[in-house]
Order: structure tokens, then sequence, then C-alpha cells
């Protein structure tokens, strides 16, 4: 039985900030991870452009890099453990050097999918190098959470929930990047519009 902690205390969902351009600044600012599922040991896989990888960010899962890894295990925040994230493709495309004002990108992909700009160009491991570790957030479900900072929300499991102490922290630091929504058990995540 989920105690009446958990229901108050998870009021906000995890969800990308819109970048530029669409799908297209999407998936320049936040990679894939669905692409090519979880490695035999349960790790995210991710692909990405590079050298830019945001601090912390939603690419189907909540992924941070090292620096915030050490600021979150300090941060008196629980409910949470960070898994190491497979750096499968990193490709050298520094689209944050384009115009992001501009109304289109300074590139599209050949083929017009946006996932192309990742999937047409080769892994380059230096620039996995620079940018370095990345760490999955993962929670146990809201229900079994009831005195937690993160938790999944169910039957959607891909949706990270926070209390108010976690909304704050991520809010002051990752706003460009991350947008609380209100959340009650009682909300959908097609409700609020989550991804």
């Amino acid at each position: 039985m989920c105690g009446q902690s958990a229901v108050v205390r998870l009021r906000w969902m995890l969800n990308a900030v819109d970048q530029p351009w669409g799908d297209y600044g999407t998936m320049l600012a936040y990679g894939m991870t669905d692409h090519l599922g979880r490695d035999d040991a349960g790790r995210v896989r991710l692909e990405h452009a590079g050298p830019f990888v945001p601090p912390f960010f939603l690419s189907g899962v909540v992924l941070l890099n090292d620096s915030v890894k050490a600021r979150l295990e300090q941060s008196g925040l629980n409910g949470f453990i960070l898994r190491p994230v497979e750096l499968v493709r990193i490709v050298d495309l520094d689209w944050r050097s384009w115009d992001l004002d501009a109304t289109d990108p300074r590139e599209y992909p050949d083929s017009g999918e946006p996932e192309d700009y990742l999937l047409t160009r080769p892994h380059d491991p230096s620039m996995a190098a620079l940018v370095g570790p990345v760490w999955e957030l993962a929670a146990r479900p809201w229900r079994e959470a009831q005195e937690a900072d993160f938790a999944q929300a169910l039957p959607e499991r891909r949706s990270t929930l926070v209390s108010d102490a976690a909304a704050d922290w991520i809010s002051e630091r990752f706003s460009e990047w991350v947008r609380l929504l209100p959340w009650s058990p009682s909300v959908s995540v097609a409700e609020v519009g989550g991804s």
C-alpha cells in the first residue's frame, strides 16, 4: 500500500526543454538511448553529438555528467542510484557553434531524418573522451518510494518524478535542459505533455 507521503512528496515530473529547430534540435541536444537499447549488462547506450553534452538532461532516461554526479551525491537528496552509461556513438558535430536563434539549423542530414545527425557519422573516441563519463539516474517506482526525492511514474516507467527539494535543486542548476511539470498519481504523462 502506498503511504500518503509518497503522493504528497513527489509532485513534479521531469521533462526535456524544447530546443531550437524542433526534432533536429532535440536530437542534437539530447541524443538517443532507445535506438540500441541497453547492453547485456543493462547499461544505457548513448548516441550523441559532441563535444557538448548537457550536464543534466533527458534522453529516454535521466542522464548526467561526472561533475553533476559528484554534486548530486553531496546534495542530501535521496531515492536514486547512478549507473554508468556506455558512450557507443559520440560523433564530432559542434552544433552549439551554430546560430541557435536561426530559424533552421546550419545543416540538415542528407536523409532529412534527425537521427542521421548521429547515425551517418562515425563514433569518435577522442570526442567521447572529451564528453567524459555519463551516468543514468535510476529510481524505484513511486509507490515504493515513500520518502524518496526521486521515483519513477508507473505505468510510464520512463517518467521521473521528484520532490519539491529535488525540483528546487534541479531548476536552480539545469532549467535550460529540464523543465518541471506538476504531477499527481491521477494525472497521466500524456495529460501533462510528458515525453
